[in-house]
């Protein structure tokens, strides 16, 4: 559940949107803006799978987006500690998985000693139903949450952290984590779409997607693997 928009229902975005989908959604069942189209340009390979394959011929990748890397720097030394830092920076909505991270924060949390902190904005019946959760699991010592920051200070968050949560179910990309990846961040994410691309096994760890138990459990191993290495 979500907030209801405001303002007047039916708005002329909102018509003209409304149509727009329209017309998208019947291209989309007809194909033809594929099969019209000079060239395809694809993000990463998941998304080149999901063309139909006769017309992939027809498809270029796009070279990943990047990140300022004088800006997004390692720090000099990361502060030694008992308990190891993690971090969630990004919008909090269903499909970034914090629900199934927090879970994985439980289990861990009884093995190491750790703190997470989640940075982002929510639409505020979901925020709710995450403190919730976190009520529920007795995690209210160990996760914080933090408001949206400015991007010029997001370098520091990562700075601080030991490693970087990215536990999306769906994401196309992940500018976030390639932000943490260039701070010198250890990153854990889902193994899937862009973040399965960007991570290779060798510059991260990767949890595979699977039924939700299985993954809350793998994922708070690797979780308290890197603790007991810190």
């Amino acid at each position: 559940p979500v907030i209801p928009p405001k303002g007047p229902r039916w708005r002329p975005s909102r018509v003209a949107g409304r149509i727009y989908r329209t017309i998208v959604t019947r291209a989309e069942r007809e194909q033809s803006y594929l099969h019209q189209a000079r060239r395809i340009l694809v993000g990463t390979r998941t998304a080149l799978r999901h063309v139909p394959e006769h017309l992939r011929e027809k498809c270029r990748l796009v070279t990943y987006s990047g990140v300022e890397h004088e800006v997004f720097v390692p720090p000099p030394a990361r502060p030694g500690a008992d308990t190891l830092r993690l971090l969630f920076v990004g919008r909090l909505i269903p499909y970034k998985g914090v629900e199934l991270l927090l879970r994985a924060i439980e289990i861990a949390a009884r093995r190491c000693s750790l703190m997470l902190d989640i940075v982002g904005g929510a639409d505020p019946v979901y925020k709710d139903f995450l403190l919730r959760l976190i009520q529920e699991l007795r995690l209210e010592s160990t996760v914080n949450f933090l408001p949206p920051v400015p991007r010029h200070q997001l370098p520091s968050l990562y700075q601080r952290a030991d490693v970087f949560c990215f536990p999306t179910l769906c994401d196309t990309y992940g500018i976030a984590l390639l932000e943490a990846m260039s701070c010198g961040c250890a990153v854990l994410v889902s193994d899937v779409a862009g973040a399965g691309e960007i991570v290779n096994g060798e510059n991260g760890l990767k949890v595979r997607l699977s039924a939700p138990d299985e993954y809350i459990r793998e994922y708070a191993e690797k979780i308290v693997a890197p603790a007991q290495n810190h």
